[in-house]
């Protein structure tokens, strides 16, 4: 036998669905990103974080509030021992980048729906 689920049930379901993929592409980011970032020390590395979605407001954000992040980001010139410069694009950009972020939503979202 079936549950019946009514319409704002079923709807604040996908709504937590679609928040917790969001996240998990976030969290995704996150990760990919430090493995990427330029590590003359650890404090750009350790100063990323994540502001999570909810399901009323369904934006993360995966942001550094250091104002040398964005000159750390875009210098194309500027090398390092470790990691490189476009360390944010370059974790979720590609083809590779993006299965990994579709994966991650789709199992997230069937987490989430009990599946």
């Amino acid at each position: 036998m079936t549950d019946i689920v009514s319409s704002g049930d079923l709807l604040a379901m996908i709504r937590r669905a679609n928040a917790a993929a969001v996240n998990a592409q976030a969290e995704l980011g996150h990760e990919r990103t430090e493995a990427l970032v330029p590590r003359d020390d650890d404090v750009l590395a350790d100063s990323l974080e994540v502001s999570e979605a909810t399901p009323d407001d369904v934006v993360a954000t995966l942001y550094t509030d250091l104002v040398y992040a964005p000159w750390q980001h875009e210098a194309l010139y500027n090398k390092h021992a470790n990691g490189q410069p476009k360390f944010m694009e370059s974790a979720v950009v590609g083809a590779d980048s993006q299965n990994r972020m579709e994966q991650a939503a789709a199992q997230a979202a069937l987490r989430e729906l009990g599946g």
